[in-house]
């Protein structure tokens, strides 16, 4: 076990999360959340800002893609195609499926958030599923997650 003191963070990374998270809004009104949804999703928020302040990656990166998650089930259930009991129980193997399915990725024009979409949920599995044979998520992975977050959020509810 190394007790070598923690590597401080990136000012470069420090200043995207900063940047990346000050405006955002994690439930915003187009995308239809309930008050309950609303305010689990900015518990999940704050639960974020303060892994990030501690420099938990692992944590950073894996609550990022549960909030990617959130998002796309929203969006799938936001127009009517999908009820709350067909994609509650997705993960996110399920859920790129049924966006597939349901046409959000289907133009060359979101070639780049479905690409997204698949690192997003490569970089989740690795924080969450990972094991003591591979790299933990790093600072990079971590901050490169909240900006997929960020990015896919702005599209799917602009």
């Amino acid at each position: 076990m190394s007790t070598d003191p923690p590597a401080q963070p990136d000012p470069g990374w420090t200043r995207v999360r900063s940047k990346l998270l000050a405006d955002w809004d994690v439930a915003p009104k187009s995308a239809k959340f309930s008050a309950f949804e609303r305010s689990n999703l900015i518990e999940v928020q704050n639960e974020l800002l303060r892994v990030a302040d501690v420099q938990a990656w692992r944590a950073v990166t894996a609550l990022s893609g549960q909030l990617i998650e959130s998002h796309l089930k929203q969006r799938l259930m936001r127009d009517g195609k999908w009820s709350f009991n067909s994609v509650s129980t997705l993960m996110m193997d399920g859920l790129i499926k049924a966006a597939l399915a349901d046409g959000l990725f289907s133009t060359e024009a979101t070639l780049g958030i479905a690409s997204s979409i698949f690192t997003a949920k490569q970089l989740r599995n690795s924080a969450s599923h990972g094991s003591a044979w591979e790299r933990s998520p790093g600072e990079a992975e971590a901050s490169i997650s909240l900006v997929l977050l960020v990015c896919y959020s702005g599209w799917l509810f602009p």
